[in-house]
């Protein structure tokens, strides 16, 4: 589905596609690149999901742990999210992907 976001009314601007017609492009993260290592260990890492998923207080789509980073998905992130995970946590060990994101 395509519109826009006002960072609280989603506005449809064109014909929702079927899912079993559109097949997404995946999020590039470049910190998440092949072969790069986070710099959290998996204890911690387990330990920061379960604050972050057991507050409620961050709209979580999903988790995952993933070679020395977290990575979770929530609905949209104009970048205050990133800025609090790492205030939080510390830069790049929590990486945020945002399900909104503009048109490519």
């Amino acid at each position: 589905m395509t519109g826009t976001w006002n960072g609280a009314v989603f506005t449809r601007t064109g014909e929702p596609i079927p899912l079993s017609l559109y097949d997404a492009l995946p999020v590039e993260d470049p910190r998440l690149a092949e072969g790069r290592q986070g710099p959290a260990s998996p204890d911690e890492l387990e330990r920061i999901q379960q604050e972050i998923l057991g507050t409620g207080g961050l709209p979580v789509l999903g988790g995952d742990l993933h070679d020395g980073y977290l990575t979770v998905t929530v609905v949209y992130d104009d970048g205050s999210v990133q800025t609090r995970m790492d205030a939080e946590y510390g830069a790049d060990v929590v990486v945020v992907l945002s399900a909104l994101r503009p048109p490519a």
